[in-house]
């Protein structure tokens, strides 16, 4: 059974999130790319807000009775296929879930 308050919850924290990543789009391009610390700041709340998202999306196929997803981007995909949410959707949040799982994996050391 869904649990409305945590669902509200991720909702309220996800609007904040992308407030705050309207705030940080509306102060154009050259403020973002000459602050570090903003730069960081953006890849974190487009992480959160994804994950948000993922865990939403899981959440509702767990209550739908359908088969358990293999991949994050696979929770969007049974969404899809059963009507939930449209093709557009489905594939950008599918493809939205794969750069939070490229984002929250260390990046190897360059070659010198």
């Amino acid at each position: 059974m869904v649990d409305a308050e945590q669902v509200e919850n991720r909702l309220e924290r996800l609007e904040a999130m992308l407030e705050r990543l309207e705030e940080i789009r509306g102060a154009g391009e050259e403020a973002y790319l000459a602050d570090a610390q903003q730069r960081l700041a953006t890849e974190r709340l487009l992480q959160l807000s994804i994950q948000i998202c993922i865990d939403l999306a899981a959440q509702v196929v767990s209550e739908q009775s359908a088969p358990p997803p293999s991949s994050y981007s696979d929770v969007f995909k049974i969404l899809g296929d059963k009507g939930v949410i449209s093709a557009e959707i489905t594939e950008r949040l599918g493809s939205a879930a794969d750069m939070a799982v490229r984002l929250s994996s260390p990046q190897p050391p360059k070659a010198r």
